[in-house]
C-alpha cells in the first residue's frame, strides 16, 4: 500500500474524530477508547455539531485502520497518543461539524505508520 494511501487512511481517522490509538489509560478497551476519550473530552469546548458522537466514531475508524494495517497497531497507537495529547488549541471542527486535529502535528508518529504500511 502506498504511503499516500496511509495518510488518507490515517488523516480520515483524525479528521473523524479526535484521537484514535491507544494509551496509558486504563479505559483502553484495544480499539483506542483511551485515546479517543481523552481527545474527545479535550476538544469538547470546540462544542463541534458532532462531539456526541466523536468517542464512537474514532474508535470505529480506528478498528478499520488496524484491520487494513494488522502489523502497524503499535505505530497506529503512537499516532492516536500523540493527538490525544495536543492541546485543544491544536483542534478545530471540520465542515462536517467533526473534531479535527492539526495535521501537522505528530509527524514523526504519522511518518512510522506510512514507514511500517510499505515495509
Amino acid at each position: 500500500m502506498k504511503a499516500s494511501s496511509i495518510l488518507v487512511a490515517a488523516g480520515l481517522i483524525v479528521l473523524s474524530l479526535t484521537a484514535c490509538g491507544g494509551d496509558d489509560d486504563d479505559d483502553d478497551d484495544g480499539n483506542g477508547g483511551g485515546a479517543c476519550a481523552k481527545g474527545c473530552s479535550a476538544a469538547s469546548s470546540l462544542n463541534c455539531p458532532n462531539q456526541d458522537t466523536c468517542v464512537s466514531d474514532c474508535e470505529s475508524e480506528l478498528a478499520g485502520l488496524k484491520q487494513l494495517l494488522p502489523n502497524c497497531g503499535a505505530q497506529i497507537d503512537a499516532v492516536g497518543a500523540c493527538f490525544a495529547n495536543l492541546p485543544v488549541s491544536n483542534y478545530s471542527c471540520n465542515a462536517d461539524g467533526d473534531v479535527e486535529p492539526d495535521m501537522d502535528q505528530c509527524q514523526a508518529e504519522q511518518d512510522a505508520v506510512s514507514t511500517c504500511a510499505n515495509g
